[in-house]
């Protein structure tokens, strides 16, 4: 372990933020085209 093991820890940890909040912002933007072709439909 050690300083490399505590390296890849935090590493590991920013990636599944970086993942997150990706997926978050696909979400979010996929969310919105919808609510704006249901707007334009109705």
């Amino acid at each position: 372990m050690g300083f490399l093991g505590t390296f890849w820890d935090t590493q590991r940890h920013a990636f599944r933020f970086e993942a997150c909040w990706l997926a978050n912002i696909v979400y979010n933007m996929r969310r919105f085209l919808l609510l704006q072709w249901i707007d334009a439909a109705a």
